[in-house]
C-alpha cells in the first residue's frame, strides 16, 4: 500500500519537475552492466525510454513495468536486484537510450547531459549477428549504423563519453566518473562494493575468427574516422 501512494504522488509531479541524463549506447555496448553498477550504488532503479523484456540469463533479466512513468521512459519496480527505490526529483534519473539507432517520444525529452557508453563495434556489432545469418549487406548497415550513432553525439552538448574497455579495465575509477555525471556524491567505498558485487565479466563471444578478413576491411571503410577518434 505504502509502494502503490509513493507511485501515485511521483505519478502527479509534471515532467518537466525531473531531471534526466541519458545513458546512451549503441546496442549491445554493455548498458545493462552499468545500470546493475549504479543501482547498487544509489540505491535507486535506473530506467530506459523503452519497455525492455528480455532474458539474457541470469542475472541480466529486463522486465520493465509496462507502466509509463513521469520522468519519461519505463523501469523494473524494484531495479534489477527488486529493492532498489524509485527515482524521485531530488537527483536525475538515469535513462538508457539507443537514440537515434531506436527512437522513442521520450527521446525528445529535456536533459541535463549524456553518458555515452561506447564498445569496440567488432565486439558489439559481432554480439548483434549472434544467430542471425551472416550477410555482407547486414554487417554495413551494422557498421554504418554504429558510426552514425557516434557521429550524433559528438555533436550534441554535454557529452561524456565512457568506454567500456576502460570500465572493465578500470572500474572505480570510470564508474566514479559516472556517478559524477549522474550528480550523485562519489562515495568511493559504496563504489568499490559495487564492483566487487558486479564484477567484469569475460567476454562471451568465443569465435576470434569470426570476422572474414575482407569483412574486417569494411570497418575500415564505413567507421574507420569514428573509431580512430574513440581509440579503436
Amino acid at each position: 500500500m505504502r509502494l502503490v501512494l509513493v507511485l501515485l504522488l511521483l505519478i502527479s509531479l509534471p515532467l518537466m519537475a525531473w531531471e534526466r541524463v541519458y545513458l546512451a549506447s549503441y546496442p549491445r555496448s554493455g548498458t545493462h552492466w552499468v545500470r546493475y553498477l549504479v543501482e547498487e550504488v544509489t540505491g535507486v532503479a535506473t530506467g530506459a525510454v523503452y519497455c525492455d523484456n528480455i532474458n539474457f540469463g541470469e542475472p541480466l533479466t529486463v522486465n520493465h513495468d509496462p507502466n509509463h512513468r513521469p520522468w519519461g521512459g519505463y523501469t523494473i519496480i524494484g531495479g534489477y536486484e527488486g529493492n532498489r527505490s524509485e527515482p524521485t526529483p531530488e537527483y536525475p534519473v538515469l535513462i538508457k537510450t539507443h537514440y537515434p539507432v531506436a527512437k522513442t517520444p521520450d527521446d525528445h525529452n529535456e536533459y541535463l547531459r549524456t553518458i555515452r557508453l561506447v564498445r569496440d563495434p567488432k565486439e558489439t556489432i559481432r554480439s548483434c549477428m549472434r544467430g542471425v545469418k551472416h550477410e555482407r549487406s547486414r554487417l554495413i548497415s551494422l557498421i554504418r549504423g554504429w558510426a552514425h550513432f557516434q557521429n550524433y553525439w559528438d555533436q550534441q552538448r554535454d557529452v561524456i563519453t565512457i568506454r567500456y574497455e576502460d570500465l572493465k579495465e578500470s572500474p572505480e575509477e570510470e564508474l566514479a566518473r559516472i556517478i559524477a555525471a549522474l550528480g550523485y556524491p562519489v562515495d568511493c567505498e559504496a563504489i568499490r562494493g559495487a564492483v566487487e558485487r558486479y564484477p567484469p565479466l569475460p567476454s562471451r563471444l568465443d569465435n576470434p575468427n569470426f570476422y572474414a578478413e575482407e569483412e574486417l576491411v569494411l570497418f575500415d571503410i564505413y567507421a574507420g574516422r569514428e573509431m580512430a577518434q574513440l581509440g579503436y
